[in-house]
C-alpha cells in the first residue's frame, strides 16, 4: 500500500534514518554525562563535539528522506554522494565555528565529536536495518 505517494519501504528506510541519528544522540548525551564528573566546561565540550556531528547528520537525513523513494537509483546515488560531501563540509565547518567562537576544552570537545562519529559506526549492531517488516 502506498500512502500518500510514499511506499512502506521508503518509510521503513526513514525510520531507520532518524533511527541511527538517535543511537548518535545517545552515545552525544551519556558522554556528557559521563563528562559532568569533570565538569560543567567539560559536558559543554562534549555536547559541542557531538552537536557538530548531530546537525548536519539531521539535515542530511532529512532531505535524503524528502526525496528518496526508489524509482531512479541513480539520481538516490549521486544525491547520497552529494548530501556526504556537504555533511561532511558543514561538520568541519561547525567545529571549526564552534571551536572559534565557544573556545571549547579542546579534548572534550574532540571526544564527543569521535562518540557521535562512534555512534553512527555502532548503530547498525543497535538498529534493525530490515526494511521488509
Amino acid at each position: 500500500m502506498v500512502l500518500c505517494g510514499v511506499s512502506p519501504a521508503t518509510l521503513r528506510v526513514r525510520q531507520i534514518a532518524y533511527r541511527f541519528l538517535a543511537v548518535q544522540a545517545l552515545v552525544v548525551l551519556l558522554a556528557a554525562l559521563l563528562a559532568f564528573f569533570w565538569g560543567t566546561t567539560v559536558a559543554g565540550s562534549v555536547c559541542l563535539g557531538g552537536i557538530s556531528v548531530l546537525l548536519p547528520g539531521l539535515l542530511f537525513v532529512f532531505l535524503f528522506c524528502k526525496t528518496a523513494s526508489g524509482r531512479d537509483a541513480k539520481r538516490i546515488v549521486s544525491r547520497m554522494y552529494a548530501g556526504s560531501a556537504l555533511k561532511l563540509l558543514l561538520c568541519a565547518l561547525m567545529a571549526l565555528g564552534f571551536v572559534c567562537y565557544f573556545r571549547p576544552a579542546m579534548i572534550p570537545f574532540w571526544i564527543g565529536f569521535v562518540g557521535a562519529q562512534l555512534g553512527h559506526w555502532l548503530a547498525p549492531w543497535v538498529v534493525s536495518m530490515d526494511i521488509t517488516t
